[in-house]
């Protein structure tokens, strides 16, 4: 004779289930970028900073973003805004402010002075209400 299994029980296991197979984590990925190269991924409830940090010598024209992840690890001088993108975060944000988004980048290795690094290249930032909902979208392109 089989058991049944309280409903409660599959519920939590399939709640498990579908949290595993969402990706990695903002922290997994700046780990190990190496094993993200090339792959696009969302970062949902991340904490970015108003204030972008402009790295402009040389002929090198960057913009660090600092974000938090959603368990709060401060991560800062992994996230690229391209100019296009940093420009329209300017207008938008104000530098004095803390920001609750959902943050879409691609996983890149560039070579900047002949230094090898790796970053998030962000091309999308949702901004989000205290309940989650995205009020406002900037991204590259119109």
């Amino acid at each position: 004779m089989m058991r049944q299994l309280p409903s409660c029980f599959l519920v939590l296991l399939t709640a498990a289930l579908a949290l595993a197979q969402d990706g990695p984590t903002m922290e997994q990925v700046i780990r190990s970028p190496g094993d993200y190269a090339a792959k696009t991924f969302t970062f949902p409830g991340a904490m970015l900073s108003g204030n972008i940090t402009t790295y402009d010598v040389a002929g090198v024209r960057k913009y660090y973003l600092v974000v938090g992840s959603r368990r709060g690890a401060l991560e800062a001088g992994f996230f690229l805004a391209p100019p296009a993108l940093a420009d329209k975060l300017f207008i938008r944000m104000d530098r004095r402010e803390n920001y609750r988004v959902n943050l879409t980048c691609k996983i890149e290795r560039l070579v900047i002075n002949e230094v090898p690094q790796w970053h998030g290249i962000v091309g999308r930032v949702d901004f989000l209400d205290g309940e989650g909902m995205v009020t406002d979208t900037v991204k590259i392109g119109k």
